[in-house]
């Protein structure tokens, strides 16, 4: 019984060695199909819309990675020579398989999702002599006018990696033709805050020009500048020296050194105000303003309490001293004493008979009692008529006085002897 127990398992052995040796041989003799795989080209690195697949660098911006069959993406390239000299015409992201709809040689670039388009003035010089083209990657180059500077510019690196969607309209790119002849505008896709940045530098009168990269970021030996701070220089304020370190921005608040603090109005003020405590705490506070400040800004507004405000003035609007003085409510006008009553004048007339005949003399009695000459007039004038002076004519201090008639001579006495001349 034992010897029989032995016989069936060496049987049983050998029938599990047999049918071991009969599995291997099925594996290795077929490879399983789900195992089966496909080579698919993916992008090496997240290419934007517009990046230019060129013959000598597309090995650096794509790769190709194996699929199983079974998962492997339904349309895909796998051939370097169906990208080979075309550009990119939607983002593609790093490890992202393409479609042969991603890439054209003649294509019109789109704005990439979140971004809107925008277009600036620029000239053939400014555009790097036309080798910007659409789907072209460039930093914008300002040179921002600083008054505070006395009208120097501060020259930056405006903005980094901005995407050209058109140029002068079209945004169609093609490889045929790399250089433009002739350059007006360029579009860019933007923001909503580089597209307040750029319009703000455009109206500042910034000078900008387009420096082209590459598909990598330039080398900086600075960090780029924040929206803050490139706030701050559009307002004319000035940044420290590590640009790093501040934040900038239109609240952002500069040096204490190169700021002065000037009374401002909180509301409208109407002119008569008078500056009394309550009203300063009130309607007035207290304002940084960039040097040089006003000449005639006010910086201690309490040092002026009990003056009036002579003109309006608006809210926000700093207080010059022009605007203060005394009480400029109308005053009443002064009682001007009745003007005396002129006393009429007094003339004096002398009437002289001479063998040519009469003439009237007119003089002018003065309030001394003295005659004043005035001249002659005729024996009809008006009694105020005042003739022209004479100047020939010596004026007399005071008429003769008529003479008196002689008195007639008495008659000699009986006796007496006549005198001579006299009539008996």
């Amino acid at each position: 019984m034992k010897q029989k127990n032995m016989v069936l398992v060496a049987v049983a052995v050998a029938c599990g060695l047999v049918a071991a040796l009969l599995t291997s041989y099925s594996s290795a003799g077929s490879k399983p199909k789900s195992e089966e795989t496909v080579a698919v080209l993916v992008a090496a690195k997240d290419l934007p819309v517009g990046t230019w697949l060129k013959k000598d660098t597309i090995g650096d911006l794509v790769v190709v990675k194996e699929f199983p069959a079974g998962t492997a993406p339904q349309v895909f390239v796998g051939n370097l020579d169906e990208l080979a000299d075309k550009r990119v015409v939607r983002t593609i992201r790093k490890g992202d398989s393409f479609n042969p709809k991603d890439v054209s040689k003649s294509a019109a670039i789109a704005p990439p999702d979140g971004y809107g388009m925008m277009s600036i003035p620029c000239t053939l010089d400014e555009t790097v002599t036309g080798f910007v083209q659409p789907g072209s990657k460039v930093n914008i180059l300002a040179s921002i006018p600083s008054r505070r500077q006395g009208d120097k510019a501060t020259v930056v690196t405006f903005m980094h990696d901005m995407l050209v969607l058109a140029v002068d309209g079209s945004s169609t790119i093609t490889s045929d033709t790399p250089v433009s002849t002739s350059v007006g505008t360029v579009s860019f896709a933007v923001t909503s805050s580089t597209a307040e940045l750029l319009h703000a530098a455009k109206t500042r009168g910034c000078h900008m020009r387009l420096i082209l990269v590459g598909q990598t970021p330039m080398r900086s030996e600075t960090p780029p500048l924040t929206e803050k701070q490139l706030w701050a220089l559009l307002a004319d304020m000035p940044l420290s020296e590590d640009r790093g370190g501040s934040d900038g921005g239109p609240d952002a608040k500069p040096a204490k050194s190169d700021t002065v603090k000037l009374v401002v109005a909180r509301e409208d003020i109407p002119a008569g105000t008078q500056l009394t405590p309550e009203v300063i705490d009130t309607l007035f506070e207290m304002k940084e303003f960039a040097k040089p400040a006003p000449a005639n800004g006010i910086e201690d507004v309490r040092g002026s309490t009990g003056k009036f405000v002579t003109k309006d003035l608006a809210a926000g609007q700093f207080l010059p001293k022009s605007f203060l003085g005394g009480d400029p409510r109308p005053q009443p006008k002064a009682v001007e004493p009745p003007a005396e009553k002129e006393t009429p004048p007094v003339y004096h007339d002398v009437t002289i008979t001479t063998g040519n005949g009469t003439k009237k003399i007119r003089y002018q009695v003065l309030p001394n009692g003295d005659y004043k000459y005035l001249g002659e007039v005729s024996v009809n004038a008006a009694p105020d008529k005042v003739p022209a002076a004479d100047d020939d004519e010596e004026p007399a201090a005071k008429p003769a006085a008529k003479p008196a008639p002689k008195a007639a001579p008495k008659p000699p006495k009986s006796g007496e002897p006549a005198k001579d001349g006299e009539k008996v």
